[in-house]
């Protein structure tokens, strides 16, 4: 009787338990009834529900739309611009743009031993007015420094000065300087006149052909100063290497250097003697170990 009554109590419980779950799967029937038609295999109680991944829409753009927005884009507010330099004649713009050269300066007269102003003012008023040059009277008080505004003005002072033999000084001027060379392979007895006659020929004229000499020796060395008058063709003695059947160079001469310590702070040369005392005094202010 008592195991009867367990088994009633089981079958009742199950049942119920069956009876529960028939109104559910009828719920879910009623749920989602075309998921059922669609998967018939697949378990009724079970129903996993994963997110799918939502695509996005694709914009379709029309041809017509595209083109309004690239004429948009493009910038409307563009500033004018113009070439400034566009008034200039086209006359100016064809100009040379050679340099024009520009005429040589003078070089300045020094007339020494002035006492009296006045009479070399009007010495001066003989030549020319008083617009075409200027004075200056130099630190030492006797000598004045007059400086003409060209070179024919230049020459009118120095002819009138050695014709009424006034006492001055000057430098001689750029354009009748000579065009100076160093000769070198030539030997020191060579015949200057026959090497003036040679260069002539090779269209070079010679104003003077000077032999060095050794400064302490005073023996004649292979070499020649050769003064060229001033001419466009003076750089052409360069390429010259025979002369009077002999291997010769032409080259520039050379500038004489000045050591550092004959320089004062300013650039002043300071006189050989004085610069020798200051070497001293720098011997003997060093220590003995750095004589060497």
């Amino acid at each position: 009787m008592w195991l009867s009554v367990k088994v009633c109590k089981v079958i009742t419980s199950v049942t119920s338990f069956l009876q529960n779950t028939g109104k559910q799967i009828l719920l879910l029937l009623k749920l989602c009834p075309q998921r059922l038609k669609n998967d018939p295999n697949k378990n009724t109680w079970q129903q996993d529900r994963i997110p799918q991944a939502k695509r996005k829409r694709v914009e379709t753009k029309s041809p017509q739309t595209e083109n309004i927005k690239k004429k948009s884009n493009t910038s409307t507010y563009a500033i004018p611009t113009h070439n400034q330099f566009d008034i200039l004649d086209d006359e100016e713009a064809t100009t040379d743009n050679k340099e024009t050269e520009k005429p040589p300066k003078p070089e300045p007269i020094f007339v020494t031993g002035v006492l009296d102003i006045n009479a070399l003012r009007n010495k001066l008023k003989e030549i020319t007015t008083t617009d075409d040059y200027t004075m200056t009277t130099l630190k030492s008080g006797h000598i004045v420094k007059i400086m003409p505004t060209n070179i024919e003005i230049y020459k009118s002072i120095r002819e009138k000065f050695i014709s009424d033999n006034i006492s001055h000084y000057t430098y001689m001027l750029k354009s009748e300087r000579p065009y100076r060379v160093v000769l070198r392979g030539l030997h020191s007895s060579e015949d200057t006149t026959e090497i003036k006659e040679i260069l002539k020929e090779n269209g070079h004229e010679v104003r003077q052909i000077v032999n060095v000499r050794h400064q302490t020796s005073k023996e004649p060395l292979p070499l020649f100063y050769v003064d060229l008058e001033p001419k466009s063709n003076n750089r052409d003695i360069f390429n010259l290497k025979y002369l009077n059947h002999m291997k010769v160079t032409f080259e520039p001469p050379y500038k004489k250097k000045k050591s550092s310590s004959a320089k004062g702070a300013k650039g002043l040369v300071i006189p050989k003697s004085v610069s020798q005392t200051i070497q001293m005094r720098q011997v003997r202010r060093r220590p003995p170990n750095q004589h060497l």
